[in-house]
């Protein structure tokens, strides 16, 4: 169904995807709530995390932090899977340097 298939295209499960969502939708509700008390209380300053340049801040780092996650996940899938590849190809382990495993 089209409808679920946007969490697993952005690499998440359903659960994941609407908690993502809802935590963001939360922030932006308390946002427009602030912005709203604002206009009509002048002198009422807005909380710095509810401002609008600090919530373009937060959500962008939300959605990199996911990227980078979902990139993270994929370089690890590519590894494995020439890790496999070299071991059935019987290529001899070399060792770990800065972490890596080198094959010959």
């Amino acid at each position: 169904m089209k409808l679920f298939r946007h969490p697993g295209e952005v690499g998440e499960t359903y659960p994941q995807h609407a908690r993502n969502a809802f935590k963001c939708s939360g922030r932006l509700l308390l946002s427009a709530l602030c912005f709203a008390l604002h206009a009509v209380i002048p002198a009422w300053r807005i909380p710095d995390k509810y401002n609008l340049l600090q919530m373009g801040i937060w959500i962008h780092i939300e959605v990199m932090e996911r990227e980078w996650d979902r990139d993270e996940a994929a370089v690890s899938e590519v590894k494995k899977k020439a890790a496999k590849k070299a071991r059935a190809d019987g290529r001899p382990k070399l060792g770990l340097i800065g972490g890596r495993t080198l094959w010959k």
